[in-house]
């Protein structure tokens, strides 16, 4: 680091630099001295051992493109990616139940199963769950017990 200052736990910037300033001379003294920049910051999921995570998250950065997406909303649906695909075997399909359970607060759900269904990664599981919920049973039991004679 050029100033000497510790970064934050999770920072996603270059760890070469604290802040704007101290990267303006970061590059000011690199360029003096004739030495390339470092190389840019990808997402962990672009670069991981899982292939579908990394399948995944060059689909998301390649939709984004498309799309139109903005950069910060490319990196959150590569964050609920990671969250609902590390460590989970490949091509194993994930449920739509579960991706809107796991994907951190920040992540756009509908960026994420986007994605994953494109990917033919997602499962629907969305009426099975319906129709299991507690209020779901209640209205049927209150169907069947307070017929209109």
């Amino acid at each position: 680091m050029h100033c000497g200052k510790p970064l934050p736990e999770g920072a996603r910037r270059d760890p070469a630099y604290c802040d704007n300033k101290c990267r303006g001379l970061g590059s000011y003294y690199r360029r003096k001295a004739g030495v390339p920049p470092p190389p840019r910051w990808l997402h962990p999921a672009l670069t991981s051992d899982n292939p579908a995570l990394r399948s995944a998250a060059a689909h998301a950065k390649q939709l984004g493109e498309t799309n139109g997406w903005s950069p910060s909303l490319v990196r959150c649906a590569m964050d609920g990616l990671t969250a609902v695909l590390e460590g989970r075997p490949p091509g194993r399909p994930v449920k739509l139940t579960e991706v809107r359970a796991r994907i951190p607060r920040h992540a756009s759900s509908f960026r994420v199963t986007e994605v994953l269904t494109d990917l033919e990664l997602l499962e629907d599981d969305s009426a099975l769950a319906i129709r299991s919920s507690p209020s779901a049973s209640a209205r049927g039991w209150a169907t069947e017990h307070h017929a209109v004679t």
